[in-house]
């Protein structure tokens, strides 16, 4: 219900900034066909539409203007609304995964999913299939950041000791050095194997022989990951 609610939010705003809309069908002639945002959105989301070419340059138009405009904040009700059915597509398929989580909830994941899409809207390459190639990213980011958080849970239940050290005891501490190996994770400077053995042998003092049985490793292979992470 939250994405359908965020969404909703959305449209009202669209309605009250129709001028916006209108200044754009007026500086772009590929919008003056359609008078209304409705009716391009309409447009847009039928799938009995297969003019591909049109909808992929439609999109680009409004991407090229958000990149550009400094007015981003009036835009992007806009285009979320345009990438509607791909992102409420994403929100239900992960919205499944919420209970093996309790710590995140539905706005949680609405507000990861948005935030992942800006991101994208702000860096993203104006070339064809640009729609597609903006949603196989998001759906590649939050597949990322539920494996890194499985990795975390699994850390937790099969490696779980107080640690030996006051340092890692330390909340923020820990929590800096899961984002640390995270951000070395999505750099490619370490593998997800490499994070899982640092993870459990630093933050949770799993000796090195376990955790190799555990990853079907060698004691050999998991004491060269660790030193190499």
């Amino acid at each position: 219900m939250v994405i359908k609610s965020v969404l909703w939010q959305l449209k009202k705003e669209a309605e009250k900034r129709k001028d916006v809309y209108q200044n754009l069908r007026s500086k772009y002639k590929i919008l003056k066909q359609f008078k209304t945002f409705n009716d391009l959105k309409n447009f847009l989301h039928n799938k009995n539409n297969t003019d591909y070419t049109l909808k992929d340059n439609i999109i680009l138009t409004f991407l090229s203007e958000y990149q550009t405009t400094q007015y981003k904040n009036l835009l992007s009700p806009f285009i979320i609304l345009i990438f509607e059915p791909a992102l409420k597509s994403i929100f239900y398929l992960y919205k499944k995964k919420l209970y093996y989580y309790p710590q995140l909830n539905q706005s949680d994941l609405a507000s990861l999913i948005l935030a992942f899409f800006l991101e994208e809207l702000e860096n993203s390459l104006l070339n064809q299939k640009v729609f597609s190639k903006i949603i196989g990213r998001i759906k590649n980011k939050v597949r990322k950041y539920f494996y890194n958080l499985l990795l975390e849970e699994k850390a937790k239940k099969e490696y779980q000791k107080e640690p030996e050290t006051e340092e890692i005891d330390s909340a923020p501490i820990k929590e800096k050095f899961i984002n640390l190996l995270n951000q070395l994770e999505n750099q490619k400077i370490i593998t997800p194997t490499q994070k899982h053995i640092l993870l459990a042998s630093i933050i949770y003092n799993q000796p090195l022989k376990q955790i190799a049985k555990e990853l079907n490793l060698s004691y050999e292979d998991v004491r060269q990951k660790k030193s190499r992470g």
